[in-house]
């Protein structure tokens, strides 16, 4: 008589595989990932001191636009700025002198924040950023940042739901 034997794959028992369970759901629970900047400190040092806005523990967007940088970009991003209306949204704007700011029209419409540093102290910090960028803090953490250009901007400001 010919009995057909079958073979099952067994699962670990329960002891082995708690703890794959568990790393699981902390692995797909913890939240958003920290974006790495190494200038961030010094971006916060800035922003707190010229432009009064307190990144550590707070849930803001920033547009950091230096007006030196790409014309097209610089447009582009201070016009969406100055037409949402979104209270977490900062611009932080750095020129040399105030003259470099007259092709621009830098009244907010909605309730977004626009910030101008025109004496050059952002000379004095080490902030990395060369292009207009775009980064999201939530609750004092950096989860979000990019460099920004013609032709990623609408991509990214759709990416931030703005």
């Amino acid at each position: 008589m010919n009995t057909i034997t079958k073979t099952y794959c067994s699962l670990p028992s329960w002891r082995w595989s708690k703890p794959i369970v568990i790393a699981l759901l902390v692995l797909s629970c913890h939240g958003k990932q920290k974006v790495r900047y190494p200038y961030q400190e010094s971006l916060i040092e800035y922003v707190a001191k010229y432009h009064g806005l307190n990144l550590t523990g707070c849930s803001a967007i920033l547009l950091a636009v230096p007006l030196n940088s790409c014309s097209p970009c610089v447009e582009q991003v201070l016009h969406k700025v100055t037409t949402m209306d979104n209270p977490h949204v900062w611009a932080i704007v750095w020129a040399d002198s105030k003259k470099d700011l007259l092709p621009y029209n830098l009244r907010p419409k909605g309730r977004s924040h626009v910030s101008v540093d025109t004496k050059g102290n952002y000379k004095g910090y080490d902030l990395g950023i060369f292009v207009p960028a775009v980064l999201k803090y939530e609750k004092g953490t950096l989860v979000y940042m990019k460099s920004l250009s013609t032709g990623n901007i609408e991509e990214a400001f759709k990416q931030l739901g703005l």
